[in-house]
């Protein structure tokens, strides 16, 4: 379409209420949503980023502790793996009674 032929159309009566139209609806939406604004989203709280760090922490601590009670189970292992061997060499070393009786 040339320039022309354009503001001819752009004359016309059709051209006119089509624009009119256009425009009764978008007032009909504006006016909608003025009536009826859409929902606003929650703000996610402020505190989130409290809360998570505060849980990382107390996870820490967590692991901390732990970390401590497996050294000292180790300690207690360690111990008991001598108490063992200590006992069974002493077992190996009296298999004979006070009367040279084999015991095994």
């Amino acid at each position: 379409m040339n320039v022309v032929s354009q503001m001819e159309r752009k004359l016309s009566e059709a051209y006119r209420q089509e624009i009119a139209e256009r425009i009764r609806l978008k007032s009909e939406e504006l006016v909608n949503h003025e009536v009826n604004p859409p929902a606003e989203k929650p703000k996610p709280p402020e505190s989130a980023p409290d809360a998570v760090s505060s849980a990382l922490r107390v996870n820490d601590q967590l692991i901390a502790q732990t970390g401590v009670e497996i050294a000292a189970l180790e300690v207690e292992r360690q111990g008991l793996a001598g108490l063992l061997e200590t006992i069974e060499a002493g077992e190996t070393g009296n298999r004979k009674g006070r009367r040279g009786t084999d015991w095994s």
